[in-house]
């Protein structure tokens, strides 16, 4: 095998894993979220300007959930390091959109993000309710 061909290998499985990583961080964030009393609407929805994770309700309020993980991180790294202005600023196009798409004018819409960590063979997980605005600045 060629020494290009072992690097594509390498490079596919850890995108994989990093992929199966943040699946498995959604579905435990979709789980804890219900037992919180959200509504899950939907999951990886797909739009125009992207993916929402989440789409939940909460009592009368729309919410658009952005789930972060990390595997192992270092110490003090947490994966709301990986939600910057522009991923803010591109899931607020996206509500927009999705609002219009699902017939939901008229709701309040707020922005969660989920943190997950994984490390050492348990999970931390962290709920951050109004975590940024509409216009992707932090709250």
């Amino acid at each position: 095998m060629s020494l290009l061909n072992a690097f594509i290998n390498r490079f596919r499985r850890k995108n994989f894993a990093a992929h199966e990583t943040g699946r498995r961080a959604e579905r435990l964030a979709a789980k804890h979220l219900k037992k919180r009393g959200y509504r899950i609407i939907g999951q990886n929805l797909v739009c125009n300007a992207g993916e929402i994770d989440i789409l939940a309700r909460d009592g009368e309020t729309l919410v658009i959930v952005e789930v972060k993980a990390l595997k192992d991180p270092p110490r003090g790294l947490t994966p709301s390091v990986h939600l910057n202005k522009t991923k803010r600023t591109r899931l607020a196009k996206l509500a927009s959109e999705v609002v219009k798409k699902k017939n939901l004018q008229g709701l309040p819409v707020r922005f969660d993000l989920v943190s997950v960590i994984f490390s050492n063979g348990g999970v931390n997980l962290d709920v951050f309710t109004r975590a940024f605005d509409a216009q992707g600045r932090l709250v």
